[in-house]
């Protein structure tokens, strides 16, 4: 984790805490987990009481379908990580904690090729909703 820190200040006469606003604070959370592998990464994007968790990699030779076991194993491995920092750290700044429950109908994965040396982009997400 890179940094632990969120926002609190006044504004016009008004207490603005980053604690105490969801969406800024499980943004932040993930925008400080960093990344630990320069061909991965983990991002979320959100939409009302919804989160998406997104896993993205670029990986070479995902044609072979023992490669792409792998992959799906690293992205479920990396997004449970993720899942569970986000929740220690959401109860360590907020004092609350985060309940989710996640939508398995909306859970997907996509493999693109982006270059003629199989190169290829692997996405997967996950959609939860907030309780």
């Amino acid at each position: 984790m890179a940094g632990k820190g969120h926002e609190s200040f006044e504004a016009q006469g008004k207490r603005y805490d980053q604690a105490e606003d969801r969406p800024a604070l499980i943004a932040q959370i993930f925008q400080d987990m960093g990344r630990n592998n320069p061909a991965a990464c983990v991002f979320v994007k959100q939409a009302g009481d919804r989160i998406t968790v997104y896993y993205k990699c670029v990986e070479m030779g995902l044609n072979d379908p023992i490669k792409v076991r792998e992959v799906e194993r690293q992205a479920k491995d990396y997004l449970d990580d993720a899942l569970r920092i986000l929740k220690k750290e959401y109860k360590s700044r907020s004092h609350h904690v985060l309940e989710l429950t996640e939508k398995k109908e909306l859970r997907d994965a996509a493999v693109e090729k982006v270059s003629l040396n199989l190169r290829y982009y692997y996405t997967c997400w996950r959609v939860f909703e907030i309780e």
